[in-house]
């Protein structure tokens, strides 16, 4: 079985904390955040900005299809088999949650 680009780029990703984590005490550091996306970007080969962009599709995707997952048995909508990069997006599960999360409360103090 082949590992397909975005599960590189996921793997890629999941070695530095600081880039997901908003409790990391990296996360706001400027400096870090680019460098980690520049090593990314050299280990996938493509530009750094290219490969936020597919992270945030991937992002995107994990939680829609987890959601369709998680509908009601009966649904004419619900995903009847798992979407093949859900496992390996498994370790940013905690994060999306408190990243919608601080989405909604800063909309909420505007």
């Amino acid at each position: 079985m082949s590992i397909s680009v975005d599960e590189v780029l996921i793997n890629e990703v999941q070695k530095y904390p600081h880039l997901y984590d908003f409790r990391d005490a990296n996360h706001k550091n400027k400096f870090m955040t680019e460098n980690a996306w520049q090593q990314i970007g050299f280990v996938m080969e493509r530009n750094a900005e290219s490969c936020k962009d597919d992270l945030s599709i991937c992002e995107t995707d994990t939680v829609r299809k987890k959601n369709l997952m998680n509908l009601p048995s009966g649904s004419h909508s619900r995903i009847k088999k798992p979407w093949p990069l859900y496992s390996a997006m498994s370790f940013l599960e905690p994060y999306l949650q408190t990243k919608r999360y601080f989405i909604q409360f800063q909309r909420f103090l505007k």
